[in-house]
């Protein structure tokens, strides 16, 4: 349950504040571990602090993998609090991030992924919503071998281009994207 993880969690940040230099791996790991438990369970605004300390860590670190995941992660608790300037922010610095450092292939559909459904809901611009799902399902198409969640992710890009195309008024080409989501 949260609160007995929590409290292990809370109990390695103390442990982790006393004896780990501010330098060392293990300390960032348990604040990481700690701000993902605060988001596993919608604590949202521990998550964005405990992360927010954490990516100092990383940068001292030079953990690039983890610090692009905080940062995500970070944007997604904005989007969830419904705090858009911000979510933007952390996801173009994630976007920084994993251009800068190379990072998976994944990590960055995740994130095309989450610039369209940002844009859609939240400034409603279509077309950068049906720019960024589109360079998604690109990359998707192109993936070779797909593992098992590829075929969730290309369903999901199919089916927001579709709604995307419906909102614009293109229900032919809406009526497309939703077939091939089938």
């Amino acid at each position: 349950d949260f609160e007995r993880k929590k409290k292990y969690a809370l109990l390695g940040k103390s442990w982790g504040d006393k004896y780990a230099s501010v330098n060392d791996t293990s300390r960032a790991n348990i604040m990481q571990e700690l701000g993902e438990a605060y988001y596993a369970f919608e604590v949202l605004d521990s998550t964005i602090l405990t992360l927010n300390e954490v990516l100092t860590l990383h940068d001292n670190h030079k953990n690039w993998v983890d610090k692009g995941w905080a940062t995500y992660i970070i944007a997604i608790a904005y989007f969830d609090k419904g705090d858009y300037k911000n979510t933007e922010k952390y996801l173009l610095e994630t976007e920084k991030i994993s251009n800068k450092y190379g990072l998976q292939e994944e990590f960055l559909l995740t994130l095309e992924e989450s610039f369209g459904i940002l844009y859609f809901q939240t400034i409603g611009d279509v077309e950068k919503a049906i720019m960024t799902t589109n360079k998604a399902l690109k990359y998707l198409l192109s993936k070779s071998p797909k593992n098992t969640s590829d075929s969730l992710f290309i369903f999901t890009n199919y089916s927001n281009l579709g709604i995307f195309y419906e909102q614009k008024g293109e229900y032919n080409r809406a009526s497309f994207f939703y077939k091939q989501a089938i």
